[in-house]
């Protein structure tokens, strides 16, 4: 592939270091980056009076990610779930119309997660323009219209994540005695498996679909006794890797 030596990079239809931009972005990065020395409210007033925007404002911020009754608390005693939100507010100050959210429930327990992901959703709704970086597949899949996945600095595709996860197919993981696993190797693998791994006493094997897994472990039942069956789709390091050898 050819190494890009000049170009322009645009932002809203205006050259990228054009400083009106900046009004039109928000960012939230990996690392929330707030003063945790200082309270949640001090926090968002210090970001307003760069932005220039009025303290109502922060009140409307605060309503949309549920920390009206947290305003006075010091951030370094707000669970990492919670300073992610005040981190959300902090970047939707300005009203941006591009966001930029970089692994934004990096460390989030599971609750505040997806109640991060309703924000996500409903300014999305709203018609504004979000790019978000993230290792898991099923955030993705939640939030994003488009997936681009990228290895070593390439595209390795650009889909949309339904047909994404569909492509991915799906891993079936099979309880057997010993004595079994070789020829229950051999019948996956006639019947469709692009990858079988052998994990004494378990069986692990990668189908294109879920149809293909459930007619080879059709297949594999007569062999011999299966103590346990587990299904689960492929997650993001799988595709990468199915990525990458399709491209050899």
């Amino acid at each position: 592939m050819r190494t890009l030596q000049s170009g322009q990079i645009e932002v809203l239809g205006r050259p990228h270091d054009d400083k009106s931009v900046r009004r039109h972005l928000g960012f939230l990065p990996q690392h929330t980056a707030l003063y945790s020395e200082v309270s949640v409210l001090d926090n968002l007033q210090f970001t307003a009076r760069l932005h220039g925007c009025p303290s109502s404002r922060i009140d409307e911020v605060l309503e949309l990610v549920d920390m009206t009754d947290r305003r006075t608390i010091i951030v370094a005693n707000l669970s990492g779930g919670l300073q992610r939100r005040v981190a959300i507010a902090r970047a939707l100050l300005n009203e941006p119309d591009v966001l930029i959210l970089d692994e934004p429930t990096l460390g989030v327990d599971s609750e505040n997660r997806h109640h991060i992901w309703q924000h996500v959703r409903s300014l999305r709704r709203a018609g504004k323009s979000i790019l978000i970086s993230t290792n898991y597949l099923d955030e993705a899949e939640a939030l994003c219209d488009e997936v681009v996945v990228l290895r070593a600095g390439h595209i390795a595709t650009r889909e949309a994540p339904r047909e994404l996860v569909r492509r991915s197919g799906c891993w079936l993981e099979v309880d057997c005695n010993e004595s079994d696993v070789a020829a229950m190797t051999r019948a996956a693998r006639a019947h469709g498996a692009v990858e079988v791994i052998e994990e004494m006493p378990s069986l692990r094997m990668h189908f294109p679909t879920t149809v293909t897994a459930q007619q080879a472990l059709r297949e594999l039942l007569p062999i011999g006794p299966i103590s346990a069956v587990r299904e689960r789709r492929a997650d993001l390091a799988e595709i990468f890797t199915q990525l990458a050898v399709g491209k050899e």
